[in-house]
């Protein structure tokens, strides 16, 4: 008779001491002056100036006869929590919360229970996104088989008349290692001193074409060095290469 007691106090301590928790959220609105229901709508007075947040119950169910209930942020920051019945309670500001039931019954002792709740917290704004980053145009498509287009191109001052200007001398100037257009057949040494001359003579405005000069100058020169070899076709092909790279400037 004893054991069968034993166990019915133990069920009916563990009955007593259970404390069942659960919360939802729901819509709040503030700043009505002399609200009045009239079926669905709430009519309030003209100087009401209505805010509507969201808010969380809290309800907590035991047959304990006290409940003390706490819902904190951190350690030292607890929410004020307004009674709305004897087993409900309102937690208007948002945020993220560990609430605790706490119980005494004289004949269960002290039982706990604890939940996290989160609401009404603002969505993460996402980083700002970085500026995009400028897509330089395409390059043109320079010949470059004498590693001396590429070179003439990029060093080229951007100023479309000049290089046109320049570019006509190479194009003469290739055209007369082969007597080509009724132009006088000349070997490369005196084309290229006659090329030099011309473009003194031009003075080009932009300063910039004198490191351009120089640049496509030792460009030819390792070219030749690489090649060992230079024909005449090869220089042909390596003036129109350069005339071709300034005629390319936009």
């Amino acid at each position: 008779m004893i054991r069968p007691l034993i166990a019915f106090l133990l069920l009916a301590s563990t009955a007593f001491g259970q404390i069942d928790i659960s919360w939802t959220t729901q819509k709040s609105v503030t700043g009505l002056v002399n609200p009045r229901t009239v079926g669905t709508r709430i009519l309030v007075a003209d100087e009401s100036n209505p805010v509507a947040s969201r808010v969380a119950i809290v309800k907590v169910v035991t047959a304990a006869k006290f409940v003390k209930l706490s819902a904190r942020k951190s350690l030292f920051e607890f929410a004020d929590l307004e009674k709305l019945s004897d087993n409900e309670w309102l937690i208007t500001a948002p945020g993220k919360y560990l609430v605790e039931a706490v119980t005494f019954d004289p004949a269960t002792g002290i039982d706990e229970r604890r939940i996290e709740i989160t609401f009404g917290e603002p969505e993460p704004v996402p980083p700002p996104k970085p500026d995009p980053i400028p897509v330089p145009p395409p390059k043109p498509d320079v010949v470059n088989a004498y590693n001396v287009g590429q070179i003439s191109y990029t060093n080229a001052p951007r100023n479309v008349a000049e290089a046109s200007s320049i570019a006509s001398l190479y194009r003469v100037g290739a055209s007369k290692l082969f007597g080509a257009n009724n132009n006088p057949l000349l070997d490369i040494e005196g084309i290229l001193k006659e090329i030099d001359s011309q473009f003194i003579a031009k003075s080009p405005k932009d300063a910039g074409w004198v490191k351009w000069k120089v640049a496509v100058g030792d460009a030819m020169r390792a070219e030749q060095i690489k090649r060992k070899t230079f024909s005449r076709q090869d220089w042909y092909a390596c003036l129109i290469e350069v005339a071709a790279s300034l005629e390319a400037v936009k």
